[in-house]
């Protein structure tokens, strides 16, 4: 069997070698038993690989562990810092997918694969908490190292392209990977041009990748994105994109770093066009408002604060989603106002309403129905969330009526938006301004938020306790008048309460 898979003039088996640790490991393996110094193929916390899949270590088979996981194993031996940890599982071997389904069923594992993963040479299986693809060598070859190489050659990225052979518990690193690793940068498989060719939603993964890691990208790679902002854009299906915009929001503790790095490489207008000109240099607002003067600077710091919150309270994925979303969403207004407004933006909590429809429509995978209107509910209002107890009785009842009442659930998701945006701006003092009279050096924004929720809350309370049945008694068949006497019914629960202030 050949073993050759290094570099030129390179021994691959003295890229990594096996190691043996001193400490016992607790949880189980595919190769627990051989080898003293079998580790675990995927390092779940206390969940073992299933026992169906030992037989992956038939040297026959020349199944490899490629991907994450491989990078995983192969940091932990050489002492490196460890990338996130793996969530599935991605097997290379030499079968084809009508011998490997035949295979996988014999041994009662029960295989499943879309038209599309059958075209990449690709079967999936899951098993408990994780999902397992196995998937064909690319590229052909005559022996397994051959088989390797070619195969790494046309993967993603080089960091993506160690293979963890199970045969002899060996790691192997033919494009340098590991050490890519090391140096902290994202470089494609190859020539990038042809990569991004092959597959032009890598370009966004490429830049996706560099945001999660804080890694730096390949000046080659970096270049073939920039020189290739057409392709890419005709070549990215709207699902797609769409994912990768929820995974950038759903994984990155930055995501405005991914946007204004897709705006430096040119491709953020041809992609999202609502969102692009936030990240071309247009400012956030008169520098009174807006110290920190760069729109570019306000989305990245609002979307910032919304990470960090949404870590800090735990979000579920879905509730995470609604805020980054909305945090995305909410200055879209400023992206067309007039230049001869600047660097005011009259009106964009309005003007923003469009874009938004505009974005859910192109790219319907970012968000339901429902997450639009809530967005735009959200967008619409982020200016007068903080000063309802000032606003005028009818205005505040109609306010209600039209966009705080249908998203009831999600009130305290208005001021959580209106706090990350407070939070988006920097301080007079940062520029060395002083501060303005009657306004403190500092914040308490748990306390800010909490005033906001809290009216947000009773406001509800007091308007959503108003019974309409009065009103439909007095005009049953007069739809118009029945809305009329029901909003002044309203208004005068709100005054008596005596909800607002002065």
């Amino acid at each position: 069997m050949d073993q050759g898979t290094g570099r030129p003039g390179q021994d691959p088996k003295k890229a990594i070698r096996n190691a043996t640790f001193a400490t016992p490991l607790d949880y189980g393996s595919l190769m627990d038993r051989g080898l003293e110094t079998r580790t675990p193929l995927f390092p779940m916390e206390g969940k073992p690989l299933p026992a169906e899949l030992d037989f992956l270590r038939d040297p026959d088979l020349e199944a490899s562990i490629v991907g994450s996981t491989a990078l995983w194993e192969a940091c932990r031996r050489e002492g490196l810092m460890l990338p996130p940890r793996p969530k599935d599982l991605d097997i290379a071997w030499k079968l084809g997918t009508d011998e490997g389904r035949r295979l996988l069923e014999e041994r009662g594992v029960q295989v499943t694969a879309t038209p599309g993963n059958l075209d990449r040479g690709t079967l999936g299986a899951n098993f408990e908490g994780f999902r397992v693809e196995f998937t064909t060598y690319r590229g052909g070859g005559s022996q397994v190292g051959e088989r390797i190489r070619e195969d790494a050659a046309l993967r993603d990225m080089t960091i993506g392209a160690l293979f963890w052979t199970l045969w002899n518990d060996e790691i192997l690193d033919p494009l340098a990977g590991l050490e890519d690793w090391r140096q902290g940068v994202i470089k494609a498989c190859g020539s990038p041009r042809e990569r991004i060719l092959e597959h032009p939603i890598r370009a966004l993964r490429y830049l996706r990748k560099v945001t999660l890691l804080g890694f730096h990208l390949d000046t080659k790679t970096r270049k073939a994105i920039r020189s290739l902002g057409s392709e890419i854009a005709l070549g990215i299906h709207p699902d797609a994109l769409s994912q990768e915009v929820r995974s950038v929001l759903a994984e990155a503790d930055s995501p405005g770093v991914f946007f204004q790095m897709c705006a430096e490489e040119l491709i953020l207008e041809k992609l999202l066009p609502e969102i692009a000109p936030l990240f071309h240099g247009i400012p956030a607002g008169r520098v009174r408002h807006h110290p920190e003067i760069s729109q570019a600077l306000h989305m990245i710091l609002v979307l910032k604060s919304a990470v960090t919150i949404a870590k800090k309270r735990g979000l579920d994925p879905a509730q995470r989603h609604k805020l980054l979303m909305a945090a995305l969403c909410h200055d879209l207004g400023k992206g067309v106002t007039p230049i001869p407004e600047l660097p005011s933006h009259p009106a964009h909590e309005a003007t923003g309403i469009p874009q938004i429809q505009s974005l859910f429509h192109r790219l319907p995978g970012i968000g339901s129905k429902h997450l639009q209107r809530l967005v735009q509910a959200t967008t619409r209002r982020h200016l007068l969330i903080d000063k309802l107890a000032t606003i005028r009785i009818g205005s505040l009842v109609k306010l209600w009526e039209k966009d705080l009442a249908p998203y009831r659930k999600d009130l305290p998701l208005f001021a959580t938006l209106v706090r990350c945006d407070k939070e988006g701006r920097m301080r007079p003092q940062d520029l060395g301004l002083p501060i303005p009279p009657g306004h403190p050096p500092s914040v308490d924004w748990d306390a800010f938020e909490e005033r906001m929720t809290s009216e947000l809350l009773e406001l509800d309370r007091i308007l959503s306790s108003v019974s309409g049945e009065e009103s439909a008694r007095l005009h049953p068949d007069n739809p118009k008048a029945l809305k009329q006497d029901l909003h002044e019914r309203r208004c005068r629960a709100l005054k008596k309460a005596r909800f607002l202030k002065g």
